[in-house]
Formats: structure tokens, sequence, C-alpha cells
């Protein structure tokens, strides 16, 4: 799988995670301005992390990391604020370039 994570961080612990990522993760897409935490936590476990400042450039990493059967995973983990107005902005986005990307074939 591959997971997009990322945005304002305020204290999350993602060391409870590691292991699953580890096991069940092939790459990571860290979308935000500030993703150094998720980099340094995850670049142990993960065989690819990538940075990402925009939904479209997220899903397209995310498709260029993805092998065939993998599920690409938007689970933020983070506030959206930083490049977003809101969640639903963010949900609003990825589905707009999740459809673009499904158009252009």
């Amino acid at each position: 799988a591959v997971w997009i994570v990322g945005g304002l961080q305020d204290g999350q612990d993602y060391g409870m995670l590691k292991e699953l990522v580890a096991d069940k993760i092939r790459g990571i897409v860290c979308l935000g301005r500030e993703n150094s935490r998720v980099f340094k936590t995850f670049m142990s476990y993960a065989d690819v992390i990538v940075g990402a400042s925009t939904a479209e450039e997220a899903v397209k990493a995310a498709t260029a990391l993805a092998q065939p059967g993998d599920k690409v995973i938007l689970s933020p983990a983070c506030a959206s604020h930083d490049l977003f107005d809101s969640y639903e902005d963010r949900g609003n986005q990825f589905a707009k370039a999740v459809k673009n990307l499904i158009e252009k074939g």
C-alpha cells in the first residue's frame, strides 16, 4: 500500500504505527509544508518516502509508487489547514485529482 499522510502536526505520536508501516506500507507520500517528523519516524520502515505540496502532486506520487494490487490510502493523521481551507476542501481536492488522473488515462 501507499500512504498519503501529513498536514499541520500538533504533537502526533507516530510511534505506534512503525510496525504497521513496516508490514503493510510500500511507500509514503508526505503532504504539507512541514513533514520532517513523518520522514524521521518512518524512514527506516517504508521503502520510499517522498514529499508533495498539493493534492495533485500527492496523487501522482502515490500512483508512481504503487505496484499492481496496491491500495493508496489517504489518511492524513494531521490537520488540513496548512494547505487546504478545511478537511472537506482536502477531500474534494483529492477526489478531483484522482478523477483527473483517471480521465487522462
